[in-house]
């Protein structure tokens, strides 16, 4: 799981068809920095669920902060309305059936590791 730090700030002071295109150029990324075989899905908001076939948790792990590090490094439109003048992006990963063995569980194991990247100061990746 994905989630844009911060962004309501975006979409509350510049609108929400500003907010849409920064997520295109987001959905941009991800599909960028994910393999082949993944696939990239809009979970609501600015979440995103970026499903991993066949992927070891260190796997997902390189993976994700490769994510992480190339949203950093990306320039937005007015980015510098964010704290930290930049973008980013908290990251959290489940695995089956080392995690869950379920899609419903799955999802919310990696939706509270998402939770603790938040809790722990954002822009980085837990599992």
């Amino acid at each position: 799981m994905a989630d844009l730090d911060n962004f309501k700030v975006y979409n509350d002071t510049l609108g929400h068809q500003e907010g849409d295109q920064i997520l295109i150029q987001i959905a941009r990324i991800l599909n960028s920095s994910a393999r082949k075989q993944d696939t990239i899905y809009r979970y609501g908001g600015e979440e995103f669920a970026v499903l991993l076939l066949q992927t070891t948790k260190q796997e997902a792990c390189v993976i994700a902060e490769k994510i992480r590090i190339s949203i950093e490094q990306s320039d937005f439109r007015r980015q510098e309305i964010f704290p930290n003048r930049k973008l980013t992006i908290s990251l959290g990963i489940a695995t089956c059936p080392d995690d869950a063995a379920s899609k419903d569980s799955l999802l919310e194991h990696a939706d509270k590791a998402l939770y603790s990247a938040k809790h722990q100061g954002k822009n980085r990746v837990c599992g």
